[in-house]
Formats: C-alpha cells, sequence, structure tokens
C-alpha cells in the first residue's frame, strides 16, 4: 500500500504506518440552489423531517452522524433513503430532485463554486471530521510518493481557504 486517503483513521500506529490528519472536514446538509428549504430563516431538524435523502451506506460514520443528529434533536432519524457514495450520482439526483444529503464539505468544491449545490445553514454535526492519509514512514516513499503526498497535503491546505471562504456567506 502506498496511501490510504479517507476518514478512516488508523487507531494504533503500527512499525510501518503513520496516519497524518490533513484537514479536520465538517458535515454539511446540501441540495439544489432553488430547493424550498434555501433562504427559510430559522431553520431545524423539524423543517427536515418528510424530506427525501440521499445517504452513505449505513455502516459508514457520516451516515451514523446522520441518526445521532436526528436523535439528539428529539426526532426519529428518516426510514427510508436513497444510498449512493459516488458524488457525481449524488449531484444528479439532488438537481433533479427535492432530496437533500450529508457529505463532507470537502467533496462538494467544485458544485459550490458552480453553484449546482448549496449548503443549508443549519449546524449538523459539531464535531470535525478528520480526513487523514495512512501512508508508510516517509523514508519508505518512493520519490514519486513523496511527491504525491506534498500534493495531498497542499490540497488539503486549499480546501481550507475555501471553506473558511464559503463559511463567510453562510451560518452552515
Amino acid at each position: 500500500m502506498d496511501f490510504f486517503v479517507g476518514s478512516a483513521l488508523v487507531t494504533r500506529s503500527s512499525e510501518n504506518l503513520v496516519s497524518e490528519v490533513l484537514l479536520q472536514d465538517r458535515l454539511v446538509i446540501v441540495c439544489r440552489p432553488d430547493h424550498p428549504l434555501v433562504g427559510r430563516p430559522d431553520l431545524t431538524f423539524a423543517d427536515l423531517e418528510g424530506n427525501g435523502w440521499v445517504l452513505p451506506p449505513r455502516a459508514t460514520k457520516i451516515h451514523q452522524a446522520f441518526d445521532e443528529a436526528f436523535q439528539e434533536a428529539g426526532l426519529s432519524p428518516p426510514k427510508t433513503w436513497i444510498e449512493i457514495n459516488t458524488l457525481a450520482v449524488l449531484r444528479s439526483i439532488l438537481c433533479e430532485t427535492d432530496r437533500l444529503a450529508i457529505v463532507a464539505f470537502s467533496r462538494i468544491g467544485v458544485e459550490l463554486k458552480y453553484g449546482l449545490l448549496t449548503v443549508l445553514p443549519l449546524n449538523f454535526c459539531s464535531d470535525p471530521f478528520p480526513i487523514a492519509v495512512v501512508r508508510p514512514e516517509e523514508g519508505r516513499l518512493s520519490p514519486w510518493a513523496r511527491g504525491f503526498l506534498r500534493s495531498l497535503r497542499q490540497s488539503a491546505v486549499e480546501i481550507k481557504v475555501d471553506e473558511a471562504a464559503y463559511s463567510g456567506s453562510t451560518t452552515a
């Protein structure tokens, strides 16, 4: 293995693997820009009841956080949803329907930039969602892999800057 990039962290480092957090992402609720909930003042979880959802598989941390957020708001999580973990399919469904989705902010930069999706101003999950690279120790990486790791680190910095700029225009 050269790299694994994702939300799963190695909780106990092995002798040969290092887990490096690239950024602390956040989970957001997204929809198409002309969704009926966009622009609604004082949006609450109760306002989300009855909406269709597009969610990642039930076993993922994102889906678990989704269920917990509804329960913490005193509501039952939705009983039905479309299960998708592919951004292109998720984007297509959201752009053509009134469904909502939960995604990591870092995954939707292009969609936000071009106005394909928007973030609903509702604090979904206050805990940061770490995105990490699990890799061999630096000395064991090939020159290509070290260059790729530099690119991953730079991309993480750019995502943080994009999120800070976007967060200035919403309370999400």
